[in-house]
């Protein structure tokens, strides 16, 4: 509105005073809006990434059995926490390399898993034999079934703030 306009004299002092209230307010909770709309990024940039799953963190670590890198174990990290569990929440898992190493996933390959605790499953099959397949041979756990389950494995692991290398997972 601008001052000086077409109104009516009667009118013309309440525009006036309105003008000047509004202008006020607008000096007044233009810190209050701005500090409002900081506080709201900033916490939908901290709370999840950018895919909108759950926040990960990387992890990597190694697992020797009897003191050796076992190649070829598969790990599961199942979490203790249950707002880490149900639909649409991932079990982070990885395969070890030659040298005992994995990195978790969750989703995507390497991306880690959610900061927590977890009971851990470890199954290390056999290879299988040159000329076989999985229809003509069943590979057997060389761990046998000791630290298949997640409730019953004794392994338990945190995945710290910041992710990073775990300490070794052994086996005797």
């Amino acid at each position: 509105m601008l001052r000086g306009s077409n109104r009516p004299p009667s009118t013309q002092a309440f525009f006036n005073s309105l003008e000047d209230f509004l202008g006020m307010m607008n000096i007044r909770l233009f810190p209050l809006t701005a500090a409002c709309s900081l506080v709201a990024i900033a916490t939908l940039g901290c709370s999840q990434p950018d895919d909108g799953k759950v926040a990960r963190v990387p992890v990597q670590g190694t697992l020797l059995v009897k003191g050796a890198p076992a190649a070829g174990a598969r790990i599961v990290f199942y979490p203790k926490d249950d707002s880490l569990k149900g639909a649409g929440m991932p079990t982070p898992g990885g395969t070890t390399e030659e040298d005992g190493t994995f990195q978790l996933t969750s989703f995507e390959p390497g991306d880690g898993a959610p900061v927590g605790d977890y009971n851990v499953t470890i199954v290390w099959r056999e290879e299988i034999p040159e000329g076989k397949s999985l229809d003509t041979f069943q590979p057997k756990d060389r761990l046998n079934g000791r630290y298949a389950s997640a409730e019953k494995s004794g392994l338990e692991i945190t995945v710290p703030e910041g992710g990073g290398t775990l300490p070794p997972i052994e086996i005797p």
